[in-house]
């Protein structure tokens, strides 16, 4: 009876340590991003071909469109918006002729604009060839990137 009883509690100690902790890291990686949400509002916004860009730590995602333009080749328009995936919102969207956007750390993007004819005047650098945009405080930090001289 009593080999029984211990044979018994060995194997419920057993069960109870057996049950891992590979539902709680499953549970982990599926709360830390939400492809039904983000992915939702970027469809909602550019309905079909859209590339999902993730910052290092996934807390954010950059959803962006590119549209070539049919009556002007080489020619296109970028759209995207900056997803934040921890507070499921997006916090920034925005639209640009022949423009780029990419992670230059874990809470910024830059945003490149191509300017029309640039002349070689002596304000060349009063153009404005982009911005960068901070995901922490919400806002743009630089309004101006400035040319970089070949």
């Amino acid at each position: 009876m009593l080999y029984r009883f211990s044979a018994f509690m060995l194997f419920f100690i057993f069960l109870t340590f057996c049950s891992s902790s590979k539902p709680n890291s499953q549970q982990k990686i599926t709360s830390e991003i939400k492809p039904e949400k983000y992915k939702a509002a970027a469809e909602a916004q550019f309905k079909n071909n859209i590339q999902y860009r993730f910052n290092k730590d996934k807390s954010c995602v950059l959803c962006v469109k590119t549209i070539k333009l049919p009556n002007d080749p080489g020619q296109f328009k970028l759209s995207f918006i900056l997803y934040d995936l921890r507070n499921d919102e997006i916090i920034f969207e925005a639209s640009h002729p022949n423009a780029k956007v990419k992670w230059i750390s874990t809470e910024q993007i830059q945003v490149f604009l191509t300017p029309g004819i640039v002349s070689l005047r002596e304000d060349k650098e009063k153009t404005n060839y982009g911005y960068i945009y901070d995901t922490k405080i919400r806002k743009k930090v630089s309004n101006n990137l400035q040319r970089k001289d070949n």
